[in-house]
């Protein structure tokens, strides 16, 4: 490791350190509400030793330039539901609703809510426990949904490449910047996924099976879905790369990305779960192929 690259570490680290800090101030002694009317539902869930920060996300998320009209954490806990921590005590009554779920895994950030409705009218935005999210952050999604309503919009989405008549593995594809939908566009959750209202129909009626095929992998599965009711799948661009900041100094596990996309799991399930059509479809770039 060069001395450059250690800076740049410790720098990030200590980064990240006084943001929590200050929003472990903000939680402890707020007031103002984390909702508003009008804005997207955002929700979010936790499981195990992430329990005990997510309320620093869930904070951030309240100081944001376009707040939401509701967060949702959603747990599988039913001792924490019934009983949270104070720092969740404490944001209760600032709007945050803390909701029991079964075990869907990281699906949990979206599933629950799309089976609350026969017909949904609100739009969704997932989030994640252990980063720190910037102002800008809902505000950028809210405004780009105006533009394209039937789109599903994230800050980060990939686009798959093609190599030799095949898709290139995961880890080789780069980030999408074009507007105009693609069958190749691939969202990713880490830093947040707006679903509009048909978007969690189509997750509703896909039923629940991922929790046999796709347990630990929510992005392939949602983007799976997506794709086989040609469905857009747009970047959101302007919030500046380091914007959302991860958590540091705790311990919270393997994260979904390493176990993911190191560790090739979304390579195998993609080969598994896509049809040869849906296969062809990102082939040639050619939502015909469908």
């Amino acid at each position: 490791m060069t001395s450059r690259s250690l800076t740049m570490r410790t720098v990030t680290f200590v980064r990240a350190r006084v943001l929590m800090a200050l929003y472990g101030l903000l939680s402890s002694f707020g007031r103002r509400s984390l909702v508003e009317p009008d804005g997207p539902v955002v929700s979010l869930t936790s499981y195990g030793q992430r329990v005990r920060v997510v309320h620093l996300a869930i904070e951030s998320i309240g100081r944001g330039r376009k707040r939401p009209s509701r967060i949702l954490l959603w747990l599988d806990d039913p001792g924490l539901v019934e009983a949270p921590p104070r720092s969740l005590q404490r944001l209760l009554g600032r709007g945050l609703e803390i909701l029991a779920c079964p075990d869907y895994g990281p699906h949990k950030k979206y599933f629950p809510f799309a089976l609350t409705r026969e017909e949904h009218c609100d739009t969704l935005v997932s989030a994640d426990d252990d980063v720190l999210y910037p102002r800008q952050w809902l505000a950028f999604l809210a405004n780009a949904s105006i533009q394209q309503p039937e789109a599903i919009l994230a800050h980060r989405v990939d686009r798959a490449a093609v190599a030799d008549g095949v898709i290139a593995p995961y880890a080789s594809w780069g980030r999408a910047h074009d507007p105009a939908p693609s069958p190749r566009n691939f969202a990713v959750g880490v830093k947040g996924v707006l679903y509009p209202p048909g978007a969690l129909d189509e997750l509703r009626d896909a039923g629940n099976s991922f929790v046999e095929t796709a347990p630990r992998s929510a992005d392939i599965w949602f983007n799976l879905v997506a794709l086989r009711h040609r469905r857009p799948v747009v970047p959101v661009e302007g919030l500046p790369i380091r914007a959302i900041v991860p958590m540091r100094g705790v311990d919270l596990g393997e994260s979904l990305m390493e176990s993911n996309v190191v560790r090739g799991r979304n390579d195998r399930l993609r080969d598994v779960l896509f049809t040869e059509a849906e296969r062809q479809a990102v082939l040639r770039d050619d939502y015909d192929c469908l």
